[in-house]
């Protein structure tokens, strides 16, 4: 049973790294207004930006351990396990983008912790 919680993790860990790498990305395209002229754009761009182009490898391979953690757990018990991308998110812009945290991600960091062991403990 833990091999199945390490792969939900692994998807966790692949979704947050490409997020990462997507925003590097965009960082690199800059700011974008929503326009269909931009969406062309974006569309051509992603074949030209490394960082796009493995975010979205890592999305997909995120979408491919889900998967494999659906065909094991439940989705009430799976789902509410990605609420660890927040925590993971929150701590890798700090570190990758230097974004500030707040007291009040903190606490959210904290309610979530809260909440995951409260629905994981028994199950584990």
């Amino acid at each position: 049973m833990i091999q199945i919680y390490l792969i939900l993790l692994g998807a966790i860990i692949c979704a947050v790294v490409g997020q990462i790498l997507l925003k590097c990305g965009m960082n690199i395209l800059g700011p974008l207004d929503f326009s269909f002229k931009n969406v062309i754009f974006l569309i051509s761009s992603i074949f030209k930006n490394i960082h796009i182009l493995i975010g979205l490898f890592f999305y997909g391979f995120s979408l491919i351990l889900w998967l494999f953690a659906l065909s094991k757990l439940k989705l009430s018990m799976a789902y509410p396990a990605t609420s660890l991308m927040y925590v993971f998110i929150i701590l890798a812009s700090w570190f990758v983008f230097k974004e500030a945290i707040n007291f009040y991600q903190i606490m959210g960091i904290v309610m979530i912790l809260i909440g995951l062991f409260c629905l994981f403990f028994k199950s584990v």
